[in-house]
């Protein structure tokens, strides 16, 4: 009776061992779903970045709204309208 007694435990305790650390493990399921979480985080802000992209794309493509497109020609190209005057200011330091 002893016998079956220490067998059924180091079965239960294989057992128990199997399922907290083995593999496919509740350690291991714990880390998946850590992972799954920063990975729908991750997806979030990047389809997020794209919705964005994707209506400036949706704007330039629009013929009625050149503003969009005067506005990314100043800020970026650094154009200037014929007849403005463009002044540049240097040596100047932020406190």
């Amino acid at each position: 009776m002893r016998f079956i007694e220490i067998i059924l435990t180091a079965i239960i305790a294989y057992l128990v061992y199997s399922y907290i650390s083995g593999h496919n493990g509740y350690h291991q399921n714990l880390q998946i779903e850590k992972s799954l979480i920063k990975t729908q985080n991750h997806t979030r802000v990047l389809q997020e970045k794209n919705d964005m992209i994707q209506k400036d794309i949706d704007n330039l493509r629009d013929n009625t709204n050149l503003d969009i497109i005067e506005d990314i020609a100043r800020s970026d190209l650094g154009m200037i309208k014929e007849g403005e005057t463009f002044y540049q200011v240097t040596g100047v330091e932020n406190r």
